[in-house]
């Protein structure tokens, strides 16, 4: 459990943490639609963490571009708490609303995401987890 955790049960970096496990132990498995699904909430959840952070509560949605948009506009802030956890150049994929991944993946049928995909946007949101929620974490401030 990190400082976050909410009244509602929400723990947005845990859920995070406990996302990207599964995600790579279904990758193992070769079902490369868990990890491909997962992947997206991997990164809601660390935008959220980023969020609440700042503000408390983010808004209830899993639109990624919206809550990269509120995660810049707040790390850009003067005297900004998040600014220094700032997302990784170059891993915006996930975070493109060109990218594909949404909820909607999960009433796919098998075989939906292939190998290349999955692996894809599970490196990426392994990227941004790192580069946020573990240092985070490491600095005491989740």
């Amino acid at each position: 459990m990190s400082k976050m955790k909410q009244s509602t049960g929400e723990d947005y970096p845990e859920a995070a943490k406990k996302h990207l496990r599964d995600a790579k132990e279904l990758l193992k498995r070769s079902r490369y639609d868990g990890p491909a699904y997962l992947s997206g909430y991997v990164v809601e959840c660390t935008l959220k963490t980023m969020i609440q952070v700042e503000i408390g509560s983010p808004k209830r949605t899993h639109k990624l571009s919206d809550l990269k948009g509120n995660v810049l506009s707040l790390a850009a802030l003067s005297g900004a708490k998040t600014a220094r956890y700032a997302l990784p150049k170059g891993h915006w994929q996930l975070l493109s609303s060109r990218s594909g991944w949404n909820t909607l993946i999960r009433y796919s049928p098998a075989g939906s995401i292939s190998q290349a995909k999955s692996k894809e946007w599970l490196k990426e949101a392994d990227t941004i987890y790192n580069s946020v929620v573990v240092p985070m974490r490491l600095d005491g401030v989740i």
